[in-house]
């Protein structure tokens, strides 16, 4: 813009305030376009509990997700993997410390709202908890040997139909999530299937080697033995079908099993300032959306799903609801 200014006192008094009144609108649009915070966070490093053994399928998310924290936040992130209890060790030790946004820590509706009710253990649940983001959103499917005639969902609830309580089937720890899905698949078809126990990630093979009819388990430790033809998948729970896998969903044959939907995602002690949250949580966006995470969700037939700050609360909140209504209609640790 091209203007004249004058050189007497006056004009000097009304080109400065021109200038100043520029300058000041300058400096509004810069605040409108970025917000600036008075937090100076991080300034050490954080710590990042795992509440799952080292080598599992939620560390290896979860360590991925640290280290594209370290480049977002310019801080080293230290995983500490806390087993135990279901995950409520981890969990009750992550509630327990400051909320500086100094020590988060991964959790998954399985260990927040199931087993923190059904499990003795001193971790008193998402109340003691300040979510910050999800980040996936897991899919549990049945499957069974190859030769087991069952080669639709209709194949199999007929066969357990048939069969009233004869059907034996592999799932990770008693009350979990998956044990929760094959419960609602029992209501909803009108069937009577017997579970049989296993730490989680050892129901896999029971199933290979004829110990038990069938298993529920996340895609990815099951795909090796269907693709080399000795397991076969029935059907996904749930609203979530596997990414990159065509099986059936039981929901779309009228078998409920949607009342719950499993996720992981990241936490913090309750009392954790809001601007802290934001910050983690758009870090955390950023490495969900990274080719990293991505490319790990592709191999593992999961789903990546980024929700942060309040609609993540809102969500784990409405799910813990869910999880007090079906322990007593499922009558669950009884």
């Amino acid at each position: 813009m091209n203007a004249r200014i004058s050189t007497t006192s006056g004009g000097l008094l009304a080109a400065t305030a021109v200038l100043t009144i520029a300058a000041l609108a300058g400096c509004s649009s810069q605040a409108e376009a970025a917000p600036a915070t008075d937090v100076a966070f991080p300034e050490d490093n954080i710590t990042l509990i795992v509440p799952y053994p080292a080598g599992s399928g939620p560390d290896a998310g979860a360590r991925l997700i640290a280290q594209e924290l370290e480049k977002e936040l310019s801080t080293r992130v230290i995983v500490e993997n806390k087993e135990g209890g279901a995950s409520t060790i981890g969990l009750f030790e992550l509630a327990g410390s400051e909320p500086d946004g100094y020590t988060i820590g991964l959790g998954s509706f399985s260990g927040i709202s199931l087993q923190s009710r059904l499990v003795e253990n001193p971790f008193e649940g998402l109340d003691t908890l300040t979510p910050i983001a999800q980040t996936k959103l897991p899919s549990f499917l049945l499957f069974g040997a190859a030769d087991s005639g069952w080669e639709s969902v209709e194949d199999f609830i007929e066969d357990a139909k048939s069969r009233p309580g004869q059907i034996t089937v592999a799932i990770p720890n008693a009350n979990s999530v998956p044990d929760v899905l094959v419960k609602l698949l029992e209501e909803s078809a009108g069937i009577d299937i017997e579970p049989v126990y296993f730490d989680a990630g050892a129901q896999v093979l029971p199933v290979v080697n004829g110990t038990t009819d069938a298993g529920v388990a996340q895609a990815a430790p099951v795909v090796q033995f269907v693709d080399a033809g000795d397991l076969a998948f029935v059907g996904a729970f749930g609203s979530n079908a596997p990414e990159g896998l065509d099986v059936p969903l039981f929901d779309e044959s009228g078998y409920d099993t949607s009342q719950i939907s499993d996720y992981e995602g990241f936490f913090g002690p309750a009392g954790l300032p809001a601007e802290i949250v934001d910050i983690l949580s758009a870090a955390i966006e950023k490495a969900v959306e990274s080719d990293a995470y991505q490319d790990l969700m592709t191999t593992t037939f999961s789903t990546g799903s980024f929700v942060g700050g309040t609609e993540f609360a809102d969500e784990a909140t409405s799910l813990d609801d869910t999880a007090v209504e079906l322990i007593e209609s499922l009558n669950l640790g009884k």
